[in-house]
């Protein structure tokens, strides 16, 4: 299910050589390749503007620590302006970089724990002394509460989920500050998809274990069993196969159509590992790296281990793995 690339066996590289053959060759090369080059070209002018795009701004406004700011109303008719930064982490993976172009300030990922942090709070560009002990604060996330500046939550549900922290004194006196400050922010929960080998462990295996269940069963069985959503292996391949089986009319791969076929293919593959367990999500294979990594062969990856996708046999008739106890 990785994108492929081919070439088409209809062109006959030796057609376009010899003088006698010049304008035959001329007329097959205008027929054949003229029309791939000026789909490569579209492709790029598609394609790669948005890769240089993304790679530009990420690496300028990737940001794991979001400030925004709220105003407080108040009943005598004044106003404060709040500013707070919080950090989002996972304990394992880490922080989600959300670009600046993303409508969310806050970015989390569903099914696994989050760590929630506030880093700085302002008054008016007035910091509060976080590390003083005079304050206390109380967290509405998913409507559970939580109390402490640095807290763990997890929700498991996508979508939007208002949340908000509310700053307090701990000096109740007549003499101390009395207000207490509610900031309110939106957590967004957003799968995410990582590179096969970044995972850990644990969610490895339970790839894995999705997966072998979407290549054992069949697909009534797993709708049963599942949901609709569920895809047996045979209904994707050869949905796979009637939109990009043919060389001379592949509506998958050639073009622009890698950006909206293969797109929605592949979530809907995500979606079937996802009626199985909720918490999965679809892992890619960044294959242009494992030429610097593996320098001398390519098949040193792990991607080609056999406790992983199984026992690689080539020379197998129909080019499956010869590998039964596995898949």
């Amino acid at each position: 299910m990785n994108n492929h690339y081919y070439q088409n066996p209809n062109v006959e590289f030796s057609n376009l050589k010899g003088a006698e053959n010049d304008s035959k060759s001329e007329e097959k090369f205008s027929q054949t390749w003229a029309p791939r080059i000026i789909t490569v070209i579209l492709f790029l002018c598609t394609f790669f503007p948005l890769v240089l795009f993304t790679d530009i701004r990420g690496k300028s406004n990737i940001r794991s620590s979001d400030v925004s700011t709220n105003t407080l109303e108040f009943s005598d008719g004044k106003s404060s302006l709040i500013e707070a930064q919080i950090t989002i982490k996972n304990p394992i993976y880490g922080s989600l970089s959300s670009l600046s172009y993303l409508p969310w300030s806050h970015i989390a990922e569903p099914y696994k724990e989050q760590n929630i942090e506030l880093s700085s709070f302002k008054i008016d560009k007035k910091s509060l002394d976080l590390l003083s002990g005079n304050y206390e604060f109380t967290w509405s996330i998913n409507k559970q509460e939580y109390t402490g500046k640095k807290v763990s939550f997890q929700i498991d549900d996508i979508g939007q989920h208002d949340c908000k922290l509310t700053v307090s004194p701990t000096d109740t006196s007549d003499n101390a500050a009395s207000e207490s400050y509610t900031y309110h922010f939106v957590i967004m929960m957003k799968y995410v998809r990582r590179e096969i080998r970044s995972l850990t462990t644990a969610d490895r295996e339970k790839y894995f274990k999705a997966l072998k269940k979407i290549y054992s069963m069949k697909d009534v069985a797993g709708k049963a069993l599942y949901g609709d959503r569920f895809r047996s292996a045979e209904v994707l391949l050869l949905k796979h196969l009637n939109g990009a089986g043919t060389s001379d009319c592949d509506h998958w791969h050639d073009g622009p159509a890698i950006l909206t076929h293969h797109v929605a293919f592949t979530l809907e593959v995500e979606q079937a590992l996802q009626s199985i367990d909720s918490s999965l999500s679809m892992p890619y294979w960044e294959y242009g790296m494992d030429k610097y990594l593996y320098p001398s062969s390519f098949t040193q990856s792990p991607i080609f281990d056999a406790d992983w996708f199984g026992t690689a046999s080539p020379t197998t008739a129909d080019h499956s793995l010869n590998d039964s106890s596995y898949w």
